[in-house]
């Protein structure tokens, strides 16, 4: 890379130099740039937009001495890398985009896992839980504590829940999970959600 371009990153710079010049017909929109090898760079922005560019492209694009006669021009534009001078439609779409990307937040988390129990049948060595004996006492989930977790699961905004058992073997605690579904769907008459349940299992225990 040119001496020029990792003064240009190792330091703030002044708000004008990201502004459209009229000279050099676009302004830069905001991206992250990593080295990909000796001769390429990987851009990435907040629509999720990537693309690979030699690396005097994008030293060219940061000084703004990339020509819009350039291929690389129009799909930086394209993409939403940098923006023309002459409209704000580029502004627009990547607005539109990044509102899109960052919807899930907006309604928090769908997924809520239970553990109704750590205790296991089974010594897998792969498994990243803490697994306890089949028959060890004091390694199952209470019920007023799954009670709290249900109310919890409500509070979210998310108009599809999953309810997902891990464990252990959640199967070992299958009582448990019949109250925990039960009260959940009694609870589902009147908050109407779309709601999913997921059971983690090694099958083992499944009788008819």
């Amino acid at each position: 890379m040119p001496n020029s371009l990792p003064a240009l990153h190792k330091t703030f710079i002044p708000w004008d130099f990201f502004q459209a010049d009229p000279t050099q017909g676009y302004s830069l929109l905001p991206f992250h740039f990593i080295p990909l090898d000796d001769s390429r760079y990987v851009l990435t922005n907040l629509a999720g937009e990537f693309l690979v560019v030699p690396h005097e492209v994008l030293h060219q694009l940061v000084l703004k001495r990339l020509s819009m006669d350039s291929q690389y021009y129009l799909r930086l534009k394209s993409q939403h890398f940098l923006a023309g001078a002459d409209s704000s439609i580029c502004l627009e779409l990547l607005a539109a985009k990044y509102r899109t990307k960052q919807m899930p937040l907006s309604e928090f988390t769908s997924l809520h896992i239970f553990v109704p129990t750590l205790r296991c049948n089974n010594r897998c060595v792969y498994c990243q839980a803490s697994r306890q004996g089949p028959t060890k006492p004091g390694y199952d989930m209470k019920w007023e504590d799954a009670e709290r977790a249900i109310n919890f699961t409500f509070r979210s905004p998310a108009r599809f829940l999953k309810v997902e058992f891990q464990g252990g073997e959640p199967l070992l605690a299958f009582p448990l999970i019949k109250q925990v579904v039960g009260k959940v769907e009694e609870i589902n008459k009147t908050d109407a959600r779309n709601v999913e349940f997921v059971i983690c299992s090694n099958l083992s225990l499944v009788s008819d």
